[in-house]
């Protein structure tokens, strides 16, 4: 699971020819399916769709916000709660451009929508975009809707992540704190977020590595982005973080802190590189042929912190272990949409599946 997506609670999102619903993480269904479209569960609510506008449930499925909020693609999986606050959007289908602002679990108004774009909050803090000297822009507001940091110059940026956000500043990375100072200076070629300590940097020959919160590299940059040279290491989890080998074979492999393969690579890159750590688990991929990924993506399946596979790769699609569920897809067309979809225990038996078939 991203830091950026909320936890399930126990809750997952289901499709069925009636509507979408909910689960438990036995495959119970306890909210009926009865909704056009489903968001996650965080902070005990989630956004649904009725008649065309965004409404909020609880837990029962009973209605707590009704439907007054804008579908908005733009923020499709951000609608969640965060720190008390939910990202929305205001204005008419038909519109090219929709407001966004932050309601509370009342459903009021809590910063006014005015933003490009939004984020949900982490660490009291939002990432927004919005025009300056008419060009856009991002930058950083507080839970009262106050500007805390922005730059002409602010090109990108990323989300808090313990205590610091990457921005980018003419054409280079560097990191803020919290009052929007410049904490790290903007001298590196690419920038992930902080975890466990350490976040992924590129340094100016182009390869990745590791510096800590003083802008000083822990692991030196040693790295390839392995996928077509855009996919960025992962995050550390769990003591480990999936890397891509210096070593011609565009393989993936974990690393420790100390900069040291505890998971050899011998993963293949897929179209995502390898996961994260979520509950003693990660997803990769095998059988995928480098120079043909769009015919030859590759089977994933998750293997422990030991690098053995404990659910063997036979699915086209995964993501992380939630709540002791992860959900996949076996695709027997060339249509990703397609094929079976549901969710699996840490056992890789479903629970839970259904399949598109339009």
């Amino acid at each position: 699971m991203s830091d950026l997506e909320p936890n399930y609670s126990n809750l997952f999102p289901i499709v069925t020819p009636q509507g979408n619903g909910y689960i438990n993480n036995t495959g119970q269904i306890v909210i009926k399916p009865q909704f056009t479209w489903v968001g996650n569960f965080s902070e005990g609510l989630a956004a649904v769709m009725m008649d065309n506008r965004i409404a909020y449930i609880d837990r029962k499925g009973k209605i707590v916000i009704p439907p007054q909020f804008a579908y908005d693609e733009e923020i499709d999986g951000l609608e969640y709660f965060s720190e008390g606050l939910a990202v929305v959007s205001f204005g008419e289908q038909e519109s090219d451009f929709f407001r966004k602002g932050y309601i509370n679990k009342q459903g009021k108004i809590a910063i006014a929508p005015q933003f490009y774009q939004a984020y949900p909050f982490r660490e009291g803090i939002a990432r927004v975009q919005l025009f300056i000297k008419n060009r856009l822009r991002f930058g950083f507001i507080d839970r009262m809707g106050k500007i805390v940091f922005t730059h002409t110059y602010a090109s990108e940026a990323r989300d808090f992540s313990e205590g610091l956000a990457a921005v980018k500043i003419d054409q280079k990375w560097g990191y803020i704190n919290r009052q929007g100072n410049i904490i790290i200076k903007p001298e590196f070629m690419g920038a992930q977020d902080f975890s466990e300590g350490l976040a992924a940097v590129i340094d100016v020959s182009g390869k990745w590595g590791y510096i800590d919160k003083t802008g000083n590299f822990v692991i030196k940059p040693n790295f390839n982005h392995v996928l077509e040279f855009t996919t960025p290491p992962g995050k550390f989890s769990q003591g480990l973080a999936a890397v891509g080998a210096d070593n011609g074979t565009r393989r993936w492999g974990y690393i420790n802190k100390r900069g040291e393969f505890a998971i050899q690579p011998r993963f293949d890159s897929g179209y995502a590189g390898c996961s994260d750590f979520s509950e003693g688990l990660a997803w990769v991929t095998v059988g995928c042929e480098p120079e043909k990924r769009d015919v030859t993506p590759g089977k994933y399946g998750y293997i422990n912190l030991s690098g053995k596979f404990v659910i063997k790769p036979i699915f086209d699609f995964a993501a992380e272990f939630c709540d002791g569920l992860a959900k996949v897809q076996i695709d027997d067309s060339s249509i990703f949409d397609r094929g079976k979809w549901g969710y699996i225990n840490k056992s890789g038996q479903f629970v839970w599946e259904w399949v598109y078939v339009s």
